[in-house]
C-alpha cells in the first residue's frame, strides 16, 4: 500500500508539472521576442510582435514582417520589407523568419506566445509590459 501511495505521489507531480505550461489560446496583444531555436534574444531594440485578428506582426530586428495565423495555430506564408542592416542582425531576422514559418502558434498559462514546429518549441514571445 505504501509504495502505491508513493506511485501515485509521483503521477500526480508529473501530471501537475505538465500542466503547468500545457499549451493555451493564443492572448492577441504585444510581445517581443525572448527566445529563437532555445537561445534567448538580447538586443538594444527588442524584435516587436503584435498579435490580433488572426495575424502575428513584427518589428524587427531589421525589416516588419507580417504573416496569417490559420484558426489552428498554424502561421502561414508571411510578407516582408527587404531593407539592409548589419550582417548579425539579418542573420537572427532570417532565423527567425525560417523558424515561424509552417510554425503553430500556442499560448502559455503565463500569456506567452510559442512557436512548435517538429515537435520542439521553437520561439517564445513575452508579453511586453504595460505603460
Amino acid at each position: 500500500m505504501k509504495t502505491l501511495n508513493i506511485l501515485l505521489g509521483v503521477v500526480a507531480v508529473f501530471s501537475l508539472s505538465a500542466c503547468a505550461n500545457a499549451p493555451a489560446q493564443p492572448t492577441k496583444g504585444e510581445y517581443t521576442v525572448s527566445e529563437i531555436d532555445g537561445k534567448r534574444v538580447e538586443l538594444a531594440r527588442p524584435i516587436l510582435v503584435s498579435y490580433d485578428d488572426g495575424r502575428l506582426s513584427g518589428n524587427g530586428p531589421v525589416n516588419i514582417w507580417s504573416m496569417p495565423v490559420e484558426d489552428n495555430g498554424k502561421l502561414g506564408m508571411g510578407i516582408c520589407t527587404r531593407m539592409a542592416g548589419p550582417e548579425e542582425l539579418m542573420n537572427l531576422e532570417s532565423k527567425l523568419l525560417r523558424e515561424l514559418d509552417g510554425g503553430v502558434l500556442a499560448g502559455r498559462k503565463d500569456k506567452a506566445l510559442l512557436v512548435r514546429k517538429d515537435g520542439k518549441i521553437v520561439v517564445v514571445m513575452e508579453p511586453t509590459e504595460s505603460p
